[in-house]
């Protein structure tokens, strides 16, 4: 999966978590297509300051994930609601119960 798709999914499951300027900066460069240089100038602050802000953004998204799995648990639901084998189906839900 291409990483910027991947980052926009995080995003749009973990936004609530990240502080107003994470969001702000992230929107504008995944969203609006923004360059770090046009954020800069836009908002007035340096292009570093807007590098550090959305990769730690990206970095603390990634970690979100990996400790809360809500985008691996939902492609496994997807997967087992797309299967067709009664089997699989049931010996995955009995996994998740347990």
């Amino acid at each position: 999966m291409d990483e910027n798709l991947y980052l926009t999914i995080l995003y749009d499951l973990y936004e609530k978590l990240l502080t107003e300027t994470q969001k702000e900066y992230f929107k504008l460069y995944y969203f609006e297509n923004l360059t770090m240089d046009e954020i800069a100038e836009n908002l007035n602050i340096s292009k570093n300051a807007v590098f550090k802000s959305i990769n730690a953004t990206t970095n603390k998204l990634k970690e979100l994930e990996q400790k809360l799995g809500i985008y691996q648990n939902n492609k496994k639901i997807e997967e087992i609601l797309n299967s067709n084998d009664i089997n699989y189906i049931k010996k995955e839900i009995e996994k998740i119960i347990q």
